[in-house]
Parts: structure tokens; sequence; C-alpha cells
């Protein structure tokens, strides 16, 4: 101990004893650190000063009447020193419990040394004892902050690293390994200088990386962030900020995230630093710490990004109050099973409110480490699905109303071909009736069954009409209109309709642009929906009526297959008993009604359906059980009303026969139907040639009999009306031409609109009615 005395003894100086024996005296007594000399025996034959202080004794002499066994509070750590005293002579480095005078315990590192006599008998032990307890503690409080960064971490997607201030590596993640490929064994050695190799040996500028490393351990208080770029292609984001404890710094941890294929896609969005963090924000999780009652206890900044709050204002309260109640009874069923099954890790979606108010819908993951004792609670992992959900919902019910379209498109040519059959029976019927009628003396026996059929007959057509309105395949006549002028001139006849007991409010927009449509079926469209709100009333109510200039964006377009744009919209809302979603799903169904047997045919809606469909406009249903139910009908704006058209100056005016003469081909598929019309056309004077189909009236038109007028029936095998009059042309150019059909979509333009020019007469028909649009054809100029 007294080193200066053993190096003037070797240097051959000589010390008078007593000054010597002062000099030890002196430094044994005033060196800060705890000094002892103790026999093998356990004895305590001398201590310092400092030493009495650091074990608490009230004085020298009270410690050195214990036994040394007695300051070991593990009796073992007794044995361990003294085993490696008796085989190395020396121990650097030991650390023991040590217990004081007061029973407190105090942890002390020990160096001491044997003293041996010329016969190598041990003499006495003596050493140096430094008190290390605020050490000890230091470094656990170290391993519960470590312990605590390593479960709250696990639960994120970033790759995590941690590193003391000396530079070796203390913690890092599962997430760190993965990312940065490096093996197991360098890691788990915690060799600082082979990891960063192996991180080196990946980087495109990996000097650049080694500077700014340098130059944030130089400044233990900053914090950077920024890009790595490595040699296979990746990037990681790379966040590093401060450990500390106590207020000081201890090491630093690395944030590690790979934004490879994030970069790649929205490289073009990369243009300033503000966006690159807004980018961030974006795509940051959210980590809470709840204890097991589900009270918060850490909050991490991301909430401030993404859902408006500060963390100190939800730590303290549970995440329960800010949950949608609807989803609370889910979120509460799920929390109690976390946290009754020690790591179990559960993912629910829940709506969660903003601060601002709105609803959120967050993926939040929650994992048990209420057992690990530096953690002690639920770790959960939020993310903010939100957009995606409502990508999926929008998506979900496009593709509803797709199917819903594609059926009623299939549904309303069946509708349409069950018509024009039926429309051809309906001609037979209607025309043989007639014919019937007036053969008749009107005190015939026979004439009131005859005209029961007639009427039965005029109420059938009726429902093809109906049908025909639905599939779309009616002959409209459209022109430029003003709903708001098609409203009100149906006001009082509405009034009348509906009753005293149903108030009609009516809001019409001023300024309304126009529409191009038949006023005769926009009519029926009005009536039919007055009519449904008033048998949804019976009781009485309020039927609103409302106009209003629209635009449809490109979404509703796509979804509703019509152009974007200007639309009209038309809108009746009724107070009535409402529909549910099964009823809804139905409506436009042909003869679906949800009214007492015998109180509607169910062809009021998809009438108004196809009214709409044809008019190049669409339709929307919102009700809802004892919400009464509101019809939204779009119609697409114009400009402005067509100019009249001219008279035909160039045509030359061609004298018509005289009325109940000419020759008229013929042309119908149906043998019913065209011995009716022959026996028609023959009992008004007129001369018939008849031909069953198309190949047919061309192999009669090769005789050269003169031709006055071609009637034929659109739809045909083998070759249609349209396609007779096309080979006919270059043939006969001066033919004039009369179509008949149970529909009409092939003898018209578009969606049911008739050529200019075109003669056509819709079955069925009556004997009068036929012969007047043979004269009215007749008397036209030639097609050619």
């Amino acid at each position: 101990m007294n080193e200066e005395v053993l190096q003037r003894g070797r240097a051959g100086e000589a010390l008078p004893l007593e000054e010597a024996q002062a000099r030890y005296r002196a430094l044994f007594e005033g060196i800060p650190v705890g000094l002892y000399r103790t026999s093998p025996e356990g004895r305590v034959l001398d201590v310092n000063p400092a030493l009495v202080q650091i074990l608490g004794y009230p004085d020298r002499e009270t410690l050195l009447s214990v036994s040394t066994d007695h300051v070991y509070v593990d009796p073992t750590d007794r044995i361990r020193w003294k085993m490696q005293m008796e085989r190395d002579g020396v121990v650097h480095g030991f650390e023991l419990h040590s217990r004081r005078y007061d029973g407190s315990v105090v942890w002390l590192r020990d160096t001491a040394r044997v003293v041996r006599d010329g016969n190598g008998r041990i003499l006495f032990y003596e050493g140096v004892l430094e008190d290390i307890t605020e050490a000890k503690r230091a470094a656990q409080e170290l391993e519960k902050s470590l312990s605590i960064l390593r479960a709250t971490l696990d639960a994120t997607a970033d790759g995590i690293l941690v590193v003391g201030a000396a530079g070796r590596i203390l913690s890092f993640n599962r997430k760190f390994a993965e990312m940065w490929r490096i093996p197991a064994p360098i890691l788990e050695s915690r060799d600082d200088e082979a990891a960063l190799r192996f991180v080196l040996d990946q980087l495109r500028d990996p000097e650049g990386f080694l500077a700014r490393v340098r130059e944030l351990y130089g400044q233990p208080d900053a914090e950077s962030s920024d890009v790595i770029e490595f040699k296979d292609g990746r990037i990681f984001e790379r966040l590093s900020k401060p450990q500390r404890i106590a207020g000081k710094s201890v090491g630093r941890v690395w944030s590690f995230r790979d934004v490879t294929e994030q970069r790649r896609s929205e490289e073009a969005l990369r243009q300033s630093e503000a966006h690159f963090r807004s980018l961030i924000e974006h795509a940051t999780d959210i980590i809470t710490v709840l204890d097991a009652q589900g009270t918060i206890q850490y909050e991490s900044p991301s909430i401030r990004r993404l859902l408006g709050y500060e963390p100190h204002e939800l730590v303290g309260r549970t995440p329960f109050e800010f949950i949608h109640p609807e989803d609370v009874p889910g979120a509460l069923t799920a929390f109690a099973e976390v946290v009754a099954n020690p790591g179990r890790t559960l993912s629910i979606e829940i709506r969660f409110q903003h601060k601002d108010g709105s609803w959120r819908v967050l993926e939040a993951t929650g994992s048990n480490f209420l057992e690990d004792p530096a953690v002690r609670g639920i770790v959960v992992n939020t993310r903010d699905i939100t957009e995606r959900r409502e990508a999926e919902l929008a998506l979900s019910q496009r593709e509803d109303q797709l199917r819903q379209a594609h059926k009623m498109e299939a549904v309303g040519r069946l509708a349409g071909g069950i018509a024009h059959d039926f429309n051809n029976l309906l001609t037979a019927v209607l025309g043989h009736t007639q014919l019937l009628l007036e053969a008749l003396p009107r005190d015939s026996a026979l004439r009131g069954d005859v005209e029961q059929v007639e009427r039965a007959a005029g109420r059938a057509a009726g429902l093809t009409r109906q049908l025909l309105a639905f599939s779309r395949r009616q002959v409209l006549q459209p022109r430029v209109l003003d709903l708001n002028d098609v409203v009100a001139e149906m006001d009082r006849m509405l009034r009348r309709l509906i009753g005293e007991d149903i108030e009609l409010v009516t809001h019409l927009e001023p300024g309304l642009g126009p529409v191009k449509a038949d006023p005769v079926q926009i009519e029926q469209v009005i009536l039919n929906l007055a009519v449904n709100g008033r048998d949804a009333m019976p009781q009485g109510g309020r039927l609103r009526l409302a106009t209003s200039n629209v635009e449809v964006d490109a979404a509703t377009a796509a979804a509703r297959a019509v152009p974007p744009g200007a639309y009209v919209r038309l809108e009746v809302h009724d107070d009535g008993c409402g529909m549910d979603e099964e009823t809804l799903a139905h409506i436009f169904e042909p003869f679906f009604t949800t009214k007492e047997q015998g109180k509607g045919t169910g062809l009021g809606l998809p009438t108004i359906y196809g009214i709409v469909q044809q008019s190049g406009g669409f339709i929307d249903v919102e009700s809802a059980p004892a919400l009464g139910a509101t019809f939204r009908i779009y119609l697409p704006r114009v400009d402005h009303a067509p100019a009249s058209e001219p008279a035909d100056a160039t045509a030359a005016p061609v004298a018509a026969p005289p009325p109940g003469r000419g020759t008229v081909l013929l042309v119908e598929d149906e043998d019913a139907v065209r011995n009716l019309i022959r026996k028609i056309l023959q009992r008004y004077g007129y001369s018939v040639i008849e031909a069953a189909s198309g190949a047919a009236a061309l192999r009669a038109l090769q005789t050269g009999e003169r031709i006055d007028l071609l009637i034929t029936d659109v739809v045909m095998p083998e070759m249609s009306g349209r396609e007779l009059v096309n080979r006919l042309a270059p043939l006969r150019p001066a033919l004039r031409i009369l179509y008949i059909s149970g529909y009409a979509e092939d003898a018209v333009h578009q969606q049911g609109v008739l050529d200019p020019g075109t003669s056509f007469l819709e079955k069925p028909f009556t004997p009068e009615t036929l012969v007047r649009k043979v004269r009215e054809a007749l008397a036209r100029a030639p097609t050619g």
C-alpha cells in the first residue's frame, strides 16, 4: 500500500522506520476508498475511516470487533472469495452484497491480495473496497428501459437497434436482424465492429454513412434522420435519437424502416422535404401501452399525426372512451381475451373518434406483456385503414349496382321478347275481333261477347306496352322539355289523384336546365310515382316533388353506366311506410308488388325504370321502414332546343294514289298476323302480294310487278325488315316503306327514337289504324 516506501527501498534508499510508518498511516487514513486488513481466520485487523463510513459503523473499534463472515450477505460469496485468493493470491473486481451496520445492504467491489511470511505462511489479507451501489442501480434501470424498449418495439414493423455510449450493441429487435441480414452469431456476440463491417459492405455510400455515425456519436444529444441506399437497390429510412436515463444520454436508439417499394412507387411525390415528412407521418403506426384494467400508460407521439391528440391527453384514460359505441363490446371482449392469455396477440378492427369529431377505422393489434416485469402491460400497435375500408365499400357498392344493372338488362330482354310475341297474338285477336264486330248486326246477341273479347285484348295490349317501356323497346317522341313546366301543368291533376288527405308540396328550382325526353312518358313517370306515394300513405301525409340542377361525377356516372356531367334531378318523396332492403332489391322487377292481390300489376316502377333508362338517365331510391321513400330521377341536361326541321324542298311532290287503290307487298313471318293484314287491306280495296320472309319478298319483286308500298315486319328469322329494305333500295329506290313490329328496337335509332321520315306502326293495331297508316305512307314522298 505504501508504494513510495517500496520504490525507495528498491532504489536502495533508506527511510527512518518512524517516518515510513507515519507516511503509511497518513495514506491509509486519508484515502477516500475503503481499505482493510483481515486474518485468514476472519478477524478484522485494520480498517480506514472510509470503510467505516461505507459500512455505516459508528466507529472503527466497533467494526474491528465483528467477524468478516458477518459482513457478507451471501456466505457463498465469502467461500468463492477465499477459494480465488488461495488459488491466485489476488482478486480483482470481486462484486459482493455486504451488510451494513443498520442491516441495509450495499454493493461493493473488492480488489485484494494475500501477504505471506518468508515461509509462505499467510499472514493476512489486505485490499480495497469500493461502494458500487449507485452504479448497480443505474445498470438495473438501464436494463429495465431496454426491456421496455424491446417489448414495445417488437410490435412495430421497423428495425430497432440500441447502442450504448461506448458504441457497444445493447439490444435489437427481430425486424432489425431480418432487414440488415446480419448473421445471428455476430449480433449475439454484440461485436459492434464486426456488425458495422457487415453493414458497410451492403451500402452504396459506406463512407457517407460512417461520417454521419461519427458525427452523431460526437454529439450525444443530437437527433438525426436520413435515407440509406443499398447496393442491391433497397432503401431504408433511418431515425436516430439519444437514449436518456435520469436526463443523461447513455446511448443511442436507431430505427430503420424498409421503404423500398414505397420509394419506387412514390418517387415523383418526393420533391420536397416537407412532402417527405408528410409521407413518414402517414405511414407511422401508433404504439399504446395499457395496464390490465385498460388504462393507457403510454401513447406514442404518432397519435398526434393520425388522430389529432397530444399523447398526454390520453394517458390515464381508457381507449374505450373514444371507440364507437357499437364497437365497444367487441373491443372489450378482445381486450379481456388478451389480458387472460399471456403472450397472446389479437387483431381487431374498430372505429375511433378523431379529435375533430370524425370517425377513423383502425386496425389494432394487441400483445400481452403483463408478465414481463419491465413492461407489465398490453402493447397495442394501431394502423389507420379508413381509406382502404372506404374504397372496399365503394367497390362493393359498384359491384352490387353492376350486378343489378345486368339483372335488369336480362329481365328487360325477356320482358321485351314476351311483349313482342304477345303483340303478334294480340294483333290477330284485336283485328279479327273488330272485323267480326263490323260484320255483326248491331242487335246481334253475340255482339256483347265479342266486345268483351275486344276490351280484354285492349287491356292485354296495355300490359305489353308497359313491358316494352320497362325493356326500353317502346317508340319515344322526344323533345326539349322544362321539367318545371311539366310538374306545374300536372299540379291540379296530381292533387285530384292523391286525394285531400295528402298534402302536395313542390319545390321547383328557378333556371332549371332543359332535358330532351318524351313528355307523355315523363308525365307517366310522375303519375306512377305519385300513385305509389299515395298508396304508401293510406292515413294521409305529404308528397313532395322537387327539381334541381346537379352535376354527376365520374365515379357515380361509371357506376350507373352514363356519361358524367350536367343533369336535371326530379325528386319525389313520400312520408309513407317505406321499404326494407329486401323489397328495395326487387322493386324494378316486372310483376313484383307488395300490394294486395288485385291492387297492382307490379309494372308501375319497372315502367318508370325503362322510360328513364331509354331517355339516357338513371334512377336512385332511398327508403327505410317507417321513414318513407325518396325516388331521384336524373336526366341529362341539353344546351338548347334544336331548331325545327325545314320542309324538304328538294323532293318533288308526288300525288298520292286514290284511297283504297294501290299494290302492297306484305312481308310478315307470323301467318295469323299476315292473313289478318291481307284481309283488312283487301277489304279496303288494296291489292296484296304476300311474303312470309325477306327472301320470298325479294323473289316477288323479280316479277317486275308494280309495288306502291312495302309493309314489313321488323323482326323476322334469317332476314330482318331493315336488312330487306337495305337490299331493296338499289332495286326500287322510289318504294315507300311502312314498318310494323311488336317493338320498335330494330326500326329505330339508338334507344327507341324513330329515324326522321320513317313510317312505323306498332302492334297491336286496329284495322282503322292500319288503313290510316297505309294511306299516310302512300301519301309521303318516295324514300329514294
